[in-house]
């Protein structure tokens, strides 16, 4: 059996109401999310989302290990538990070192240059997670050697130490040209980097279209809807449309 509760099914938080945005700010994620004007929401239901995923986790990890052993387990889950896991370096961090990270809109707090940047037409997320990385996004990408060469900017510990002056050196270099242009640098010198997709760009994303994510739900009036895909049905094969049940419509064969 598992159930899941706001903040845990004992203590003086038992009874609270406990949606997303919520569990969003009493987790640290709205503390960490935002910038020094202050906290943003997520744009996605993560602490829902989230705490479904660990349920689902624990429950078939539950289930195997009553293979194993012939018992059964309750599992008592709290969105809270299961978001600060979420957090869980920035708790690490604070817990042994104080570390309190700021919050950053635009950028990584412990790399850089790591972060949101924008070309002359658009935005680009770039990630330079490894000091040879730098050395190859300064020479192939940026065209400046002399970055590269620098014996101050080598380690990603001195670049932090000089975020001011490496974030500004490349905002006004990738503010140059195009985000086509970059993206072609960035693809032939093998940097990670991600576009800023609105959604009619992810439901249009090639990706969706080689693995197959655009599915069809039926509902109860027959009408047929466009669905995405999720994973599980990916996994297994499944490629039917899927029927979606009214209220209470197989109540009988789950109980």
């Amino acid at each position: 059996v598992c159930q899941v509760t706001g903040y845990g099914s004992t203590g003086p938080a038992r009874d609270r109401k406990a949606y997303d945005m919520l569990l969003q700010a009493e987790t640290g994620i709205l503390g960490l999310t935002g910038d020094a004007d202050g906290p943003a929401r997520l744009g996605v239901s993560v602490c829902d989302i989230g705490t479904g995923l660990y349920a689902a986790t624990l429950i078939l990890a539950a289930l195997f290990e009553r293979s194993r052993t012939g018992e059964g387990r309750f599992i008592d889950l709290s969105m809270f538990e299961a978001m600060s896991e979420f957090t869980g370096p920035n708790l690490t961090a604070f817990a042994n070192a104080g570390v309190r990270y700021e919050r950053n809109r635009l950028r990584h707090h412990s790399i850089v240059p790591y972060g949101i940047f924008a070309s002359s037409d658009g935005f680009l997320a770039i990630a330079i997670e490894h000091d040879a990385e730098w050395r190859v996004f300064c020479e192939q990408v940026l065209d400046r050697p002399d970055l590269a060469a620098d014996p101050g900017l080598s380690t990603n510990q001195q670049r932090v130490a000089r975020r001011a002056d490496v974030e500004a050196i490349v905002e006004a270099a990738i503010g140059a040209r195009t985000a086509a242009a970059w993206r072609s640098r960035l693809d032939a010198a093998g940097i990670a980097y991600g576009v800023i997709n609105d959604i009619e760009a992810v439901w249009d994303h090639p990706v969706e279209e080689v693995l197959g994510l655009h599915g069809e739900a039926r509902l109860q009036d027959g009408t047929v809807v466009s669905v995405p895909r999720s994973p599980a049905e990916r996994a297994f094969g499944r490629t039917a449309s899927t029927r979606v049940p009214g209220l209470d419509a197989d109540r009988d064969s789950v109980l």
